[in-house]
């Protein structure tokens, strides 16, 4: 097994030194990026590189145009480091938790320069990711614009917020069948956009995303039960209102049951603040929005 691993990383060092690494550091001109994260496309984009992508991974979703005109380099957590170096790259910008660990090793291993992207489920995070890449890019005049931005919008979102009484407390399952229900718990991207939101995770007792039993969630007595829906493929609310056991939650008896696109909700990229409108507007129905958000964030 160590015999192949190491036939594997020198196959691969072998098509990096033919394609031309380029080692740097803090700004960078490269010219031919790989795109790994959909928060991490999404920015490029919006901070008007765009034209400096050759490749992206399967969670670039946000701007339609990424997956549509660049290279696929597979699922963020199970990148093909044979398929980012076909590419010739010359920087991987990868969000955080990209992977698997062995990929990532090959990669920094080649030459090319390897950035990783924090990714703090939070508004600050959010600013910190655009700010890391427009440092990167030598974009900080485009980035400014765009974190006033979301500090405006941000403000509002408070300000509309106060008129809150009681936050709800929000289950989020990332999967939602009853046999097999998985819900997401502390520092996740789900409990940050329920909290941007104005809610309460239902879940306090572990962090990440693990499974839950019929029993935890009737004694959570979940206000809201938020489902992920993936792209067009939405759960369904019915395999919980539906099941009895969960007849007499106060989501299912106040029909607070629903499927929310889990790109857009769980991304914190650059259009956070209108997630969390999204998710408060779905909670609060009578959430006073006089002052909507300001122009949506720049796309090319």
């Amino acid at each position: 097994m160590q015999f192949g691993k190491h036939w594997l990383m020198l196959s691969l060092l072998a098509i990096a030194a033919f394609t031309g690494p380029v080692a740097a550091a803090g700004k960078t001109d490269a010219s031919r990026i790989v795109s790994i994260g959909g928060s991490v496309t999404e920015i490029i984009y919006m901070l008007g590189a765009s034209e400096k992508i050759v490749a992206v991974d399967t969670t670039s979703v946000f701007p339609a145009d990424a997956l549509k005109t660049k290279a696929s380099v597979g699922y963020m957590r199970q990148i093909s480091p044979e398929g980012v170096l076909s590419t010739r790259p010359d920087l991987v910008v990868a969000i955080e938790g990209a992977g698997p660990p062995q990929a990532l090793e090959v990669l920094r291993e080649s030459g090319i320069t390897y950035e990783k992207i924090p990714n703090t489920p939070s508004t600050d995070g959010v600013i910190e990711k655009i700010t890391h890449i427009a440092n990167l890019l030598g974009k900080q005049e485009q980035a400014k614009k765009e974190i006033s931005r979301i500090e405006t919008d941000l403000a509002l979102l408070k300000t509309a917020q106060g008129s809150i009484s009681r936050p709800k407390k929000v289950l989020f399952l990332l999967t939602a069948a009853s046999d097999r229900m998985v819900a997401g718990g502390t520092g996740t991207s789900a409990a940050g956009i329920i909290e941007l939101a104005g809610g309460e995770n239902a879940i306090t007792s572990f962090a990440g995303y693990k499974p839950v039993s019929t029993e935890a969630v009737i004694a959570m007595k979940p206000d809201a039960i938020l489902i992920l829906d993936r792209g067009g493929h939405a759960a369904d609310p019915s395999a919980i209102s539906g099941n009895p056991a969960f007849s007499d939650l106060p989501a299912t008896l106040n029909d607070d049951i629903f499927a929310m696109d889990g790109s857009l909700l769980l991304g914190f990229g650059p259009r956070v603040v209108d997630a969390a409108w999204m998710l408060a507007e779905r909670l609060y129905p009578n959430l006073d929005r006089n002052n909507p958000p300001s122009e949506k964030p720049a796309t090319e």
